[in-house]
Protein backbone atom coordinates (compact mmCIF):
# COMPACT_ATOMS: atom_id res chain seq x y z
CA UNK A 1 0.00 0.00 0.00
CA UNK A 2 1.19 3.48 -0.84
CA UNK A 3 -0.14 6.68 0.69
CA UNK A 4 0.31 10.02 -1.07
CA UNK A 5 -0.66 13.36 0.47
CA UNK A 6 -0.86 16.95 -0.72
CA UNK A 7 -1.55 20.26 1.04
CA UNK A 8 -3.66 22.98 -0.59
CA UNK A 9 -0.56 24.59 -2.12
CA UNK A 10 0.78 21.24 -3.32
CA UNK A 11 -2.61 20.34 -4.87
CA UNK A 12 -2.58 23.61 -6.83
CA UNK A 13 0.95 22.91 -8.08
CA UNK A 14 0.55 19.19 -8.78
CA UNK A 15 -2.84 19.45 -10.50
CA UNK A 16 -2.62 22.84 -12.23
CA UNK A 17 -4.26 21.42 -15.37
CA UNK A 18 -7.31 20.43 -13.28
CA UNK A 19 -10.22 22.68 -12.34
CA UNK A 20 -12.53 20.31 -10.44
CA UNK A 21 -12.30 17.41 -8.01
CA UNK A 22 -13.42 15.12 -10.83
CA UNK A 23 -10.41 16.24 -12.90
CA UNK A 24 -8.08 15.57 -9.96
CA UNK A 25 -9.47 12.07 -9.38
CA UNK A 26 -9.22 11.27 -13.10
CA UNK A 27 -5.60 12.41 -13.06
CA UNK A 28 -4.89 10.30 -9.97
CA UNK A 29 -6.53 7.23 -11.53
CA UNK A 30 -4.49 7.63 -14.71
CA UNK A 31 -1.24 7.93 -12.75
CA UNK A 32 -2.12 4.94 -10.56
CA UNK A 33 -3.03 2.84 -13.60
CA UNK A 34 0.22 3.79 -15.33
CA UNK A 35 2.11 2.58 -12.24
CA UNK A 36 0.11 -0.66 -12.13
CA UNK A 37 -1.81 0.41 -9.02
CA UNK A 38 -5.46 0.89 -8.13
CA UNK A 39 -6.82 3.65 -5.91
CA UNK A 40 -8.43 2.27 -2.76
CA UNK A 41 -9.18 5.46 -0.89
CA UNK A 42 -9.44 9.18 -1.63
CA UNK A 43 -9.57 11.48 1.37
CA UNK A 44 -10.39 15.16 0.85
CA UNK A 45 -10.11 17.58 3.77
CA UNK A 46 -9.85 14.60 6.11
CA UNK A 47 -13.04 12.92 4.84
CA UNK A 48 -12.95 9.59 3.00
CA UNK A 49 -14.95 9.91 -0.22
CA UNK A 50 -17.37 7.16 -1.18
CA UNK A 51 -18.27 6.68 -4.84
CA UNK A 52 -21.48 8.63 -4.18
CA UNK A 53 -19.44 11.46 -2.65
CA UNK A 54 -17.16 11.51 -5.68
CA UNK A 55 -20.22 11.95 -7.90
CA UNK A 56 -21.82 14.54 -5.61
CA UNK A 57 -18.68 16.67 -5.27
CA UNK A 58 -17.29 15.99 -8.74
CA UNK A 59 -17.67 19.59 -9.87
CA UNK A 60 -16.21 21.09 -6.67
CA UNK A 61 -13.52 23.62 -7.37
CA UNK A 62 -9.85 22.84 -6.81
CA UNK A 63 -9.84 25.73 -4.31
CA UNK A 64 -12.14 23.72 -2.01
CA UNK A 65 -9.41 21.10 -1.47
CA UNK A 66 -7.42 21.91 1.67
CA UNK A 67 -5.79 18.48 1.94
CA UNK A 68 -5.78 15.45 -0.34
CA UNK A 69 -4.67 11.94 0.59
CA UNK A 70 -4.77 8.89 -1.67
CA UNK A 71 -4.06 5.26 -0.88
CA UNK A 72 -3.11 2.90 -3.69
CA UNK A 73 -2.50 -0.83 -3.82
CA UNK A 74 -1.17 -3.30 -6.31
CA UNK A 75 -4.09 -5.43 -7.57
CA UNK A 76 -2.43 -8.66 -6.41
CA UNK A 77 -2.06 -7.21 -2.89
CA UNK A 78 -5.75 -6.34 -2.86
CA UNK A 79 -6.67 -9.85 -3.95
CA UNK A 80 -4.53 -11.39 -1.21
CA UNK A 81 -5.99 -9.02 1.38
CA UNK A 82 -9.51 -9.96 0.28
CA UNK A 83 -8.67 -13.67 0.50
CA UNK A 84 -7.17 -13.20 3.97
CA UNK A 85 -10.31 -11.36 5.12
CA UNK A 86 -12.46 -14.18 3.74
CA UNK A 87 -10.29 -16.79 5.49
CA UNK A 88 -10.65 -14.90 8.79
CA UNK A 89 -14.43 -14.77 8.38
CA UNK A 90 -14.89 -18.51 7.79
CA UNK A 91 -14.51 -19.65 11.44
CA UNK A 92 -16.94 -16.92 12.54
CA UNK A 93 -19.50 -18.09 9.99
CA UNK A 94 -19.06 -21.69 11.12
CA UNK A 95 -19.62 -20.68 14.75
CA UNK A 96 -22.70 -18.65 13.74
CA UNK A 97 -24.10 -21.62 11.78
CA UNK A 98 -23.66 -24.01 14.71
CA UNK A 99 -25.00 -21.47 17.23
CA UNK A 100 -28.06 -20.81 15.06
CA UNK A 101 -28.68 -24.55 14.74
CA UNK A 102 -28.52 -24.96 18.53
CA UNK A 103 -30.86 -22.02 19.12
CA UNK A 104 -33.36 -23.32 16.59
CA UNK A 105 -33.39 -26.75 18.21
CA UNK A 106 -33.86 -25.10 21.61
CA UNK A 107 -36.81 -23.10 20.27
CA UNK A 108 -35.16 -19.71 20.88
CA UNK A 109 -36.79 -17.97 17.93
CA UNK A 110 -35.66 -14.39 18.61
CA UNK A 111 -31.96 -15.16 19.12
CA UNK A 112 -31.88 -17.69 16.29
CA UNK A 113 -33.37 -15.08 13.93
CA UNK A 114 -30.62 -12.57 14.81
CA UNK A 115 -27.88 -15.18 14.42
CA UNK A 116 -29.38 -16.41 11.16
CA UNK A 117 -29.54 -12.93 9.62
CA UNK A 118 -25.95 -12.20 10.60
CA UNK A 119 -24.73 -15.52 9.26
CA UNK A 120 -26.56 -15.16 5.93
CA UNK A 121 -25.25 -11.60 5.61
CA UNK A 122 -21.73 -12.88 6.26
CA UNK A 123 -22.17 -15.62 3.65
CA UNK A 124 -23.34 -13.03 1.13
CA UNK A 125 -20.27 -10.88 1.84
CA UNK A 126 -18.07 -13.96 1.45
CA UNK A 127 -19.61 -14.94 -1.88
CA UNK A 128 -19.50 -11.37 -3.24
CA UNK A 129 -15.88 -10.92 -2.17
CA UNK A 130 -14.75 -14.21 -3.67
CA UNK A 131 -16.60 -13.49 -6.93
CA UNK A 132 -14.77 -10.15 -7.13
CA UNK A 133 -11.44 -11.89 -6.47
CA UNK A 134 -12.12 -14.45 -9.22
CA UNK A 135 -13.17 -11.70 -11.65
CA UNK A 136 -10.13 -9.58 -10.79
CA UNK A 137 -7.77 -12.50 -11.23
CA UNK A 138 -9.22 -13.25 -14.67
CA UNK A 139 -9.03 -9.55 -15.57
CA UNK A 140 -5.33 -9.51 -14.69
CA UNK A 141 -4.62 -12.74 -16.53
CA UNK A 142 -3.88 -14.53 -13.25
CA UNK A 143 -5.02 -18.11 -12.98
CA UNK A 144 -6.47 -19.53 -9.80
CA UNK A 145 -4.36 -22.24 -8.20
CA UNK A 146 -7.26 -24.71 -8.13
CA UNK A 147 -10.00 -23.46 -10.49
CA UNK A 148 -12.02 -26.68 -10.16
CA UNK A 149 -11.99 -26.48 -6.35
CA UNK A 150 -12.99 -22.81 -6.60
CA UNK A 151 -15.93 -23.67 -8.84
CA UNK A 152 -17.00 -26.55 -6.57
CA UNK A 153 -16.85 -24.32 -3.48
CA UNK A 154 -18.91 -21.61 -5.21
CA UNK A 155 -21.60 -24.07 -6.28
CA UNK A 156 -21.69 -25.74 -2.87
CA UNK A 157 -22.19 -22.59 -0.82
CA UNK A 158 -24.64 -21.17 -3.36
CA UNK A 159 -26.80 -24.29 -3.16
CA UNK A 160 -26.65 -24.40 0.66
CA UNK A 161 -27.63 -20.73 1.03
CA UNK A 162 -30.61 -21.28 -1.29
CA UNK A 163 -31.70 -24.44 0.56
CA UNK A 164 -31.27 -22.89 4.01
CA UNK A 165 -33.12 -19.72 3.03
CA UNK A 166 -36.00 -21.70 1.52
CA UNK A 167 -36.32 -23.88 4.64
CA UNK A 168 -36.13 -20.78 6.87
CA UNK A 169 -38.90 -19.06 4.91
CA UNK A 170 -41.07 -22.17 5.42
CA UNK A 171 -40.31 -22.01 9.17
CA UNK A 172 -38.89 -25.53 9.05
CA UNK A 173 -36.54 -25.04 11.97
CA UNK A 174 -35.46 -28.70 12.13
CA UNK A 175 -34.40 -28.70 8.48
CA UNK A 176 -32.69 -25.30 8.85
CA UNK A 177 -30.75 -26.55 11.88
CA UNK A 178 -29.66 -29.71 10.05
CA UNK A 179 -28.65 -27.79 6.94
CA UNK A 180 -26.63 -25.33 9.00
CA UNK A 181 -24.89 -27.97 11.09
CA UNK A 182 -23.99 -30.32 8.26
CA UNK A 183 -24.29 -28.66 4.84
CA UNK A 184 -23.24 -25.11 5.71
CA UNK A 185 -20.23 -26.22 7.76
CA UNK A 186 -19.19 -28.51 4.87
CA UNK A 187 -19.50 -25.61 2.40
CA UNK A 188 -17.41 -23.38 4.66
CA UNK A 189 -14.79 -26.13 5.07
CA UNK A 190 -14.63 -26.41 1.28
CA UNK A 191 -13.89 -22.68 1.05
CA UNK A 192 -11.31 -22.96 3.81
CA UNK A 193 -9.18 -25.40 1.80
CA UNK A 194 -9.80 -23.54 -1.49
CA UNK A 195 -8.70 -20.20 -0.05
CA UNK A 196 -5.72 -21.78 1.75
CA UNK A 197 -4.48 -23.13 -1.59
CA UNK A 198 -4.64 -19.63 -3.10
CA UNK A 199 -2.75 -18.08 -0.18
CA UNK A 200 0.08 -20.67 -0.10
Amino acid sequence: MKTLSWTKTEVAAAFKACTTLKDVISSLELTASTNGDVICEVRVNGIVLSEDDETEFAMSSLDAIETLTVQTHKPLELMRDALKSAAELLPQLETAALTTAELLRAGDVARSAREFEGMIGGCQWLVDTLMHVRGASMGMGQTLVEPQAWSTSEQLIGRVVIDVTAAYEKSDSILVADLLEYEMTAALASWKSTIAAELD
